[in-house]
């Protein structure tokens, strides 16, 4: 034990007198307690003994008061020294109310956090005098310090909801969105592109109208949004000279303060702390609804079609979506390669990527958005194609012939081949002729159809 520990605590210790008081006055506070605090969260050793003896007697389902908990530590001689069967009496006694219980164990649960990250800070002291790799040093340090402080914070029990309350919650079809009809909280929504197929502008876009109250598809009025645009590719420069015009086109529907932007065009590593700790500050300073971030690939070093490069990447973004309670827009460059006679549609690199979002869609140069993770449903307000130009640099398709255009193009460049007239009247719900029409009106693009870009 180190100096620190070895110090009274009496504040520590009149929490944990609290606790467990209110553990032993009732069954409803001792479950409480056990969501919040695990053994060594208890300063003193006589109080980690009753905690694992009253933990282990409510999962034997054993009664727990006073008077049986004493009697199962005498049974499992846990009594010794200055701890005797009487202090039971006095830990009830130290309890003023059983329903604060969640309270005191949020006290010890945050003073336990303190100890410990005392405790590795004087471990980082003692190691750096030993020869120990300083760049090691500082990293597991920073890692070991960013976990006790967010433990420190503790607010809430972790628990589960049981099935019952589960089935009984008045909507369960309702959806949080935050943009209606195209990302729910939460979402991860990836858009693969070639170079050059406007994916950058369509996100920024996006981005944009969303912080003025814009429908990005319908162009109706929504509740503005807290924009958080990551740039890995552009400068602020660069940045600058893309957004004003879209600054422009939105007028004076945008919100002052809805729109951030941070260029960081040399990337960053998701895969060494320092920089999982830059994005999670950024992220938690900002507090976007909505996060825009890429291009993939520039989130890590080593190969991204390699695992232990991507993966930290998906993890990081995944705990911040969960933190920040934000949807993610993600850009990512197409994969090169053909995949049999499918279209080269998916992102670049790890192939977990195919299976991580929840919604994945390619832009092609025509402004086809082919689904490859996910498809459109009737909750989903998400355009078969765009098209160029106008107010804003991208708007919808809005003639119903363009529109199916668009449909079978997205069919064919998801098997990598040009179905028959009938096949794509099924797969679009439109009739032959309106098939052959459509067709009729784009020969040139139809006939390169199915080959390679």
């Amino acid at each position: 034990m180190t100096d620190f520990d070895d110090r009274p605590r009496p504040h520590d210790i009149g929490a944990e007198q609290a606790t467990l008081g209110a553990m032993l006055w009732s069954p409803e506070a001792a479950a409480k307690v056990a969501e919040i605090l695990a053994r060594d969260d208890f300063y003193r050793p006589s109080h980690q003994t009753i905690y694992e003896r009253i933990t282990a007697m409510r999962r034997d389902g054993i009664p727990v008061d006073s008077e049986t908990v004493r009697a199962e530590l005498e049974k499992h001689h846990e009594f010794s020294g200055d701890f005797k069967p009487p202090y039971l009496h006095d830990l009830m006694t130290a309890c003023p109310t059983v329903t604060n219980a969640d309270y005191y164990a949020r006290t010890v649960a945050r003073l336990a956090s303190r100890r410990r990250v005392l405790e590795t800070l004087e471990r980082a002291q003692q190691q750096a005098w030993t020869g120990t790799d300083l760049a090691e040093l500082t990293e597991r340090a920073a890692y070991d310090l960013t976990v006790e402080t967010r433990l420190a914070d503790v607010e809430h029990a972790v628990t589960a909801v049981e099935l019952d309350e589960l089935l009984a919650a008045e909507d369960d079809t309702a959806y949080d969105w935050v943009i209606p009809g195209f990302l729910e909280r939460g979402d991860r929504f990836v858009l693969t592109g070639a170079e050059g197929s406007g994916k950058s502008t369509l996100l920024r876009q996006v981005g944009m109208q969303a912080s003025s109250g814009i429908h990005p598809f319908t162009g109706a009025h929504i509740a503005p949004l807290r924009v958080l645009q990551v740039d890995l590719e552009n400068s602020e420069a660069q940045s600058r000279r893309e957004l004003r015009p879209l600054r422009l086109a939105a007028g004076d529907r945008y919100r002052a303060g809805h729109f951030f932007l941070r260029s960081r065009p040399e990337g960053m590593d998701l895969t060494g702390q320092a920089d999982r700790e830059w994005l999670r500050r950024l992220a938690e300073t900002v507090a976007p609804d909505l996060l825009i971030i890429g291009p993939l690939y520039k989130m890590a070093n080593g190969s991204p079609i390699e695992e232990e490069s991507a993966k930290p990447v998906a993890v990081t973004l995944d705990a911040l979506r969960v933190q920040i309670g934000c949807a993610l827009l993600i850009e990512a460059h197409a994969s090169k390669t053909m995949h049999g006679t499918r279209r080269a549609i998916e992102p670049y690199g790890w192939s977990g990527w195919l299976r991580w979002p929840e919604f994945g869609f390619h832009i092609g140069k025509d402004g086809q958005l082919t689904p490859w993770r996910g498809q459109r449903d009737a909750s989903r307000d998400i355009p078969a194609a765009l098209q160029r130009g106008g107010t804003w640099p991208w708007s919808p398709l809005t003639r119903p012939r363009d529109i199916l255009w668009a449909r079978i193009v997205g069919y064919c460049e998801q098997i990598g081949d040009r179905p028959s007239y009938r096949d794509l009247a099924e797969m679009t719900g439109a009739s032959v002729g309106a098939v052959q029409k459509a067709i009729a009106e784009h020969r040139a693009e139809w006939d390169t159809l199915g080959g390679a870009e």
